[in-house]
C-alpha cells in the first residue's frame, strides 16, 4: 500500500497495484540511465520532457520509481513498456507527477528544518529552442494526444 506520507504513489492496472516512490536514488538510477558521456541528464530535463509528453522520459521516470518495491519485476525500463501500453500514458503521467510533488518538501518542512521559505515567485525559465528536447538518440518527445493536458508537476 502506498503511503503519500512518505512520498510514494499507487498504479492500479487491473488487480494488481504497485507502489512508486521517488526517492534520492531513483533520482540517481534515473538519470544515470538515460546520461551519456556527451550529455547530462537530469531529473529536471526529465520532468520537462514529461510534460511535453516524451514516452521514453515518461517510462524512465516510472522505471526508477518502480526500483524500490519492485525491482525483481520491473529489471529495465523496457519491461516497464508493457505496464505503460496496459495503463496508459496519461494516467500514468499523473501518478509520476503527484509522486514528486509529494516527494518534496513544503515550504512548512523547509522552515521547520531551519531553512528559508522557498520564494513565493521563482523567475521564469528560459524558452526552449524548438526542434530540441527529448531524451536520448532519436528520442520523439511530442505523442501526446492532441488538446489533453499536459502532467502538472506543480511550480
Amino acid at each position: 500500500m502506498a503511503n503519500r506520507e512518505r512520498g510514494e504513489g499507487r498504479v492500479v492496472v487491473g488487480d494488481r497495484e504497485y507502489t512508486v516512490v521517488c526517492t534520492t536514488n531513483a533520482q540517481c538510477e534515473l538519470e544515470t540511465h538515460l546520461s551519456t558521456a556527451a550529455r547530462e541528464v537530469t531529473t529536471g530535463d526529465v520532468i520537462d520532457a514529461i510534460q511535453r509528453r516524451s514516452k521514453t522520459a515518461l517510462r524512465a521516470f516510472l522505471w526508477a520509481c518502480l526500483l524500490t518495491h519492485h525491482r525483481a519485476e520491473f529489471p529495465t525500463a523496457e519491461a516497464v513498456g508493457p505496464l505503460m501500453d496496459e495503463a496508459g500514458a496519461d494516467y500514468l503521467a499523473g501518478v509520476v507527477a503527484e509522486t514528486w510533488k509529494s516527494s518534496q518538501p513544503t515550504a512548512e518542512d523547509l522552515v521547520a528544518a531551519g531553512g528559508p521559505a522557498p520564494a513565493p515567485n521563482p523567475p521564469p525559465r528560459p524558452p526552449r529552442r524548438k526542434g530540441g528536447g527529448g531524451i536520448g538518440p532519436g528520442s520523439i518527445d511530442r505523442q501526446g494526444v492532441p488538446g489533453s493536458p499536459a502532467p502538472s508537476f506543480g511550480g
